[in-house]
């Protein structure tokens, strides 16, 4: 059964998910399963685990993003989201 909001759930956590990044890029971890993938760059990390240490040592300290487009797509009890824009890297931490 397809969530019949699927789309307000997408736009929910595109919010959500953003505001996370931005704020405490760290926080990002909990949004992600023990199976979950995200590919970024041609790089593939699989759990959460791995995907929150690489939020986490992120090398920016303030964040602007701006969303093109989002696309969502509901899949049996989920929703799959593809989110399109622009992040704007505002400071650099120390090395």
């Amino acid at each position: 059964m397809f969530p019949p909001n699927y789309s307000e759930i997408g736009k929910q956590f595109i919010t959500h998910y953003y505001r996370c990044l931005r704020n405490n890029n760290a926080m990002v971890f909990s949004l992600y399963h023990d199976y979950a993938l995200l590919t970024y760059g041609g790089t593939e990390l699989q759990d959460h685990e791995t995907i929150g240490n690489e939020h986490k040592y992120l090398p920016f300290q303030r964040l602007q993003f701006t969303i093109i487009n989002a696309d969502f797509h509901p899949i049996e009890n989920s929703v799959s989201i593809l989110v399109m824009g622009q992040l704007q890297v505002r400071s650099i931490r120390p090395s």
